[in-house]
Formats: C-alpha cells, sequence, structure tokens
C-alpha cells in the first residue's frame, strides 16, 4: 500500500508512505506439528495466549488444496480462496459418447402462427437451415464453444439463448 498525498507540495513525489504491517510470504506451510502452539499455551489464559491457539490446528484435520496451496479443510483460508477454476476440459476416458445431434426421433410441433416472409428474409431462413450431417459436424468442431472461431461464426445470425430476454421484450417493428 503506498499513500500519497492528494495535492503534493513538490513536483515530485518519493516513494510515499508504505505499511509494513503485512508481509505475505509465498511458499509451503510450515508442518502441522510445528504449529503444536495450543500445548505450549495450555496453562495460559484465552486472553493472554496468541491468537493461533483457538484456531484448531492439528494434524488430524486433513489439508485440502487451495489457491494458496495446501491449508486444513473447513478453514477461511480454504473457503474464502478456493483452488481457482480452470478452463481446460479433462475428458474421461470412461465416459460414454455425446449423442449424436440433432435426436433422429424429435420433431418440433407445427405451429398455428402464420407469417409471409420477404424475399430477402426468406433468403436470410433458407441460409440459417442445415442438414443432419452438417449439424453433426458443426458440433464436433465447437465443442470448445467460445475458444473456437467457427462457434461464434454459427451463432452470429442466430436466435440464441445469450439474446432470448432481449427478443421477448422487443415491441413495436422489428
Amino acid at each position: 500500500m503506498v499513500v500519497l498525498s492528494a495535492k503534493p507540495k513538490q513536483k515530485t513525489v518519493g516513494n510515499g508512505v508504505r505499511s509494513t504491517l503485512y508481509k505475505a510470504l509465498r511458499g509451503e506451510l510450515p508442518d502441522v506439528d510445528v504449529l503444536k502452539v495450543a500445548d505450549v499455551y495450555s496453562d495460559f489464559p484465552a486472553t493472554l495466549a496468541p491468537l493461533i491457539t483457538t484456531m484448531a490446528i492439528s494434524s488430524d484435520v486433513p489439508l485440502v488444496q487451495s489457491a494458496l496451496g495446501e491449508v486444513q479443510e473447513g478453514s477461511a483460508i480454504a473457503s474464502q480462496h478456493p483452488v481457482a477454476p480452470t478452463r481446460t476440459i479433462q475428458l474421461h476416458s470412461d465416459a460414454p459418447p455425446p449423442p449424436l445431434l440433432p435426436l433422429a426421433d424429435y420433431r418440433l410441433e407445427p405451429t398455428t402462427c402464420q407469417f409471409v416472409c420477404s424475399e430477402q428474409q426468406q433468403l436470410h431462413l433458407v441460409s440459417l437451415q442445415t442438414s443432419i450431417e452438417m449439424a453433426r459436424q458443426v458440433e464436433a468442431s465447437t465443442r470448445d464453444q467460445s475458444l473456437s472461431a467457427e462457434w461464434h461464426q454459427v451463432r452470429r445470425p442466430r436466435l440464441t439463448s445469450s439474446h432470448f430476454r432481449e427478443l421477448c421484450h422487443v415491441r413495436g417493428e422489428c
């Protein structure tokens, strides 16, 4: 933390004031056996014993991964600094293959809504049509979703769930 004056009296400001209250250390946590301070301070009243004696650190509690390394399960660090999620996809060798899409037995029911398209609208609708072979090819090649350029290209002209709310609230002429 650097504290600087809002209106410095000189044209150049030095390093400012640096806090020395907290200096983080990087690396592995010490062995839990070293931290058995509760035994050492067992004769002290709770008001005089160091704060670490109230943290229930023991070798009986299992360690879990956190963003700061291994910490005790259930500790504040474990819940406040979980392991950062990764964007990599982990494939499981024993997982069943995904179903072929679109599903062969699924059909949309006919609608009673009638709309007459202009020539430009009709051409646009025709450009959005896909065959089953094309749908399967697109599904297989866009499994990385937002990391795939083809995924963005396929979604650009279509109504997707990302914009569905906007479409439901359109008023007047489209």
